[in-house]
């Protein structure tokens, strides 16, 4: 199990990194996950309810804490599956 801590998206303006710090964030995770063989990823302590539900609606993480949002949760398969999905070419 990988466990990380506050993991955020900062937007920089006129910056590559505009908006997609968590994404790539999750990218280095995935790949970490998947050298290590690891069963999946929690995000502990979201900064606040609105990052904690963008984990949830956008990216699909279960909260553990029982609606707290204090631990979010998604599974190495599902996580690579996403990862494998963003490198997909455009249906046609």
């Amino acid at each position: 199990m990988l466990n990380i801590e506050m993991l955020q998206n900062f937007r920089i303006r006129d910056s590559s990194l505009d908006g997609n710090t968590l994404r790539f964030a999750l990218y280095v995770a995935v790949l970490f996950m998947v050298d290590t063989a690891c069963a999946g990823l929690r995000l502990i302590s979201p900064i606040n309810t609105e990052l904690a539900d963008y984990y949830i609606n956008y990216h699909q993480f279960v909260d553990l804490t029982g609606g707290l949002k204090q631990i979010l949760y998604r599974d190495a398969e599902a996580l690579f599956l996403w990862f494998q999905e963003g490198f997909l070419p455009p249906a046609s």
